[in-house]
């Protein structure tokens, strides 16, 4: 009778741990999630000023690239004239053949008194010696201007890039608040751009399958508007990218965000979606892997 009591506690075990499997591996629905866009930033101008020009509103660009720039024809040319001074070597030279001679002309001073003491007098050659001393010297000062010189242009290279507003992501141009001609002043918000190649999914999750819901977990996205058309029978795939660490305590509910590619620019920011999460799966394919530093920064908040 122990016997067939430990076997019915074994089975009952063996099904609750099965029954604790199941819970793991059954995908959970989360209905009304919000897509949002991940890299949506203001970029402002760096100083005061005119504005040139401007890319125009929907315009496509490439992170690095120039998308508004302040008048700057005076900077220009004093870029033009710091790069000039840093290339220019004629005082290394002059002075790298004046501490050559000053050298010879003492050598050959103590040549001279090596073969006939006295010859030249212990005066002179001092002096000799302080000049070839000093010739060193306004070589090591000419190397230090030229030095300097490449700080200078490498300084106004920097004073000069402000002029210009570049791309920090790949994008495109969502909204521009400046025109041409207009009076820009440092800190002001010129326009906005856009990366909606990946979009965040955001939804709630009940607390108690939280712990088993992480980063990296795979997920589907389908569409709920019906302003979506066909892209509602689209499956987006993608990953969880952030688990709250606290509950909501009237819900009792934990937010958590998925990243999804955003294939053939379907998805639109502000749609409804449902997220369909599959705990203990990770990610794989365009979907999976953390974001990379080139797409730009977050969404603000």
């Amino acid at each position: 009778m122990l016997c067939a009591l430990g076997f019915a506690l074994l089975l009952l075990t063996g099904a609750g741990i099965a029954a604790a499997d199941t819970v793991v591996s059954t995908p959970l629905n989360v209905p009304n999630c919000r897509i949002r866009v991940v890299y949506d930033v203001e970029l402002a101008s760096e100083r005061s000023g005119i504005l040139a020009e401007v890319v125009p509103a929907g315009s496509q660009v490439r992170a690095g690239e120039p998308v508004a720039g302040l008048r700057n024809a005076l900077e220009r040319a004093r870029l033009a004239m710091a790069e000039r001074e840093a290339a220019n070597d004629i005082e290394i030279r002059f002075a790298r053949k004046a501490a050559e001679l000053a050298q010879i002309r003492y050598e050959r001073m103590r040549e001279a008194n090596r073969a006939l003491s006295g010859t030249v007098t212990e005066l002179e050659l001092r002096e000799a010696r302080l000049a070839a001393e000093k010739a060193l010297l306004q070589l090591e000062q000419a190397e230090h201007q030229f030095q300097m010189a490449a700080l200078r242009y490498r300084e106004q290279q920097e004073t000069f890039r402000t002029y210009q507003i570049t791309a920090p992501f790949n994008g495109f141009v969502r909204l521009t608040h400046k025109l041409p001609g207009e009076v820009v002043r440092e800190g002001e918000v010129v326009l906005e751009m856009v990366n909606t190649e990946r979009l965040r999914v955001e939804g709630f999750i009940e607390a108690r399958h939280s712990r088993n819901v992480q980063p990296g977990t795979r997920v589907q996205v389908h569409l709920e508007s019906a302003a979506a058309g066909t892209e509602g029978r689209l499956t987006f795939e993608g990953q969880i990218t952030f688990v709250d660490v606290k509950v909501e305590p009237v819900s009792q509910r934990v937010r958590v965000w998925a990243e999804v590619m955003n294939r053939q620019q379907r998805l639109r920011d502000g749609l409804l979606a449902t997220m369909r999460i599959f705990p203990g799966s990770q990610a794989v394919g365009e979907g999976a892997g953390p974001r990379t530093a080139e797409r730009g920064a977050p969404r603000r908040e």
